[in-house]
This record gives structure tokens, sequence and C-alpha cells, in this order.
């Protein structure tokens, strides 16, 4: 509770006190049926209608056509953001076989971490179309906090009891205990 006092007023000026400001998933591919079952998967995952990224230019290097179809994108926010962090930490992370802990290296200056997820098969929406996700690639995420420093996203993590290692929790807990 002194924490959040600390946060709301500091040096007459009101900052809020630091949360999860938004989760963006993101997933990469060339051909169109791939764009496509990114899509379907991004809408089963989140119960909400992703975004299809096209090309802004023609690149002949890569054999990409101006407004051609690269991926998909959904970008979360408010309760259906707190229920897809809850399925990914309960559900998705543990299933995932090559999945380590967060480390506290990873995330930037802001304290907001972006890692790969493998598999849309991880999710229990998907499982029932293996067929439909078997081949298709994994997708980025994106977490957003609205702290200013790792040590303050650190307590929004905790929050959603994301699995986190590094040298700044081991001083920690040594210290509380």
């Amino acid at each position: 509770m002194n924490y959040l006092k600390s946060m709301t007023i500091m040096r007459g000026v009101r900052k809020s006190v630091p949360r999860m400001e938004k989760v963006t998933l993101v997933a990469q591919a060339l051909e169109l049926e791939a764009v496509m079952k990114q899509f379907i998967g991004f809408h089963l995952i989140t119960k909400q209608a992703p975004q299809i990224i096209y090309a802004n230019q023609a690149v002949d290097q890569f054999q990409i056509k101006k407004n051609q179809p690269l991926g998909a994108k959904v970008t979360l926010r408010g309760q259906i953001m707190e229920d897809f962090l809850h399925t990914l930490v309960y559900v998705a992370l543990p299933k995932a076989s090559d999945f380590s802990p967060f480390s506290t290296k990873n995330m930037d200056k802001q304290g907001n971490i972006t890692f790969h997820v493998s598999s849309f098969l991880l999710w229990p929406e998907c499982e029932p179309f293996y067929e439909v996700f078997r081949k298709v690639g994994g997708f980025h995420i994106s977490l957003v906090t609205s702290t200013s420093s790792q040590s303050e996203s650190l307590i929004v993590y905790n929050q959603f009891d994301l699995p986190m290692i590094g040298d700044d929790l081991i001083v920690k807990e040594k210290s509380s205990s």
C-alpha cells in the first residue's frame, strides 16, 4: 500500500499505478493461405477480430508485391487482455516444451517483454482444429506496461503470475526473507 501512495503522488505530479496497458500478437507469413490460418487462430484465441498486415511497397528481392498480405496482428486491452494472459500463463506456457521463464535481461528499458510462441496448438481453442494449425508457425507476443522502469514492471508481471527469473528477483527475495 505504501508503494501505491508513493506512485500516486510524487513531487506534486500525479502518476498512475503501474498496470499492463496492452498485449500485442503478431504473426508473419508470405502465403495467403498461411495468413488466413493465422487470422482464424488469433480470432479463436482472443475472441477478437485481428487486423491483416499488408506490404506498403513492393520488394523484388523477396518477391513481395505492393498490398500483399504479410501477416496478422491483434492488440488486446482490458478484460480480453486479462483473460488472454490468464490462459497464456496457466494453460499455454506449461504446454510449451521449449519454454523457460522470462528473464529480466530480455526486458527493454521500460520493462516491456516480447517473446515467441512456437504454435497455435498450445491454446485449447485451437486443438480441435489440429489439421488446420499443424503447419502454421508461431507468433510473437509483446507485453506492454505503463511503467517507466524494469523494477516497476516486475510488480505488474507478478500480478499476472508470469514466471520471471533474473538477478534482480533473487536479490529481492533474499532481502524480503
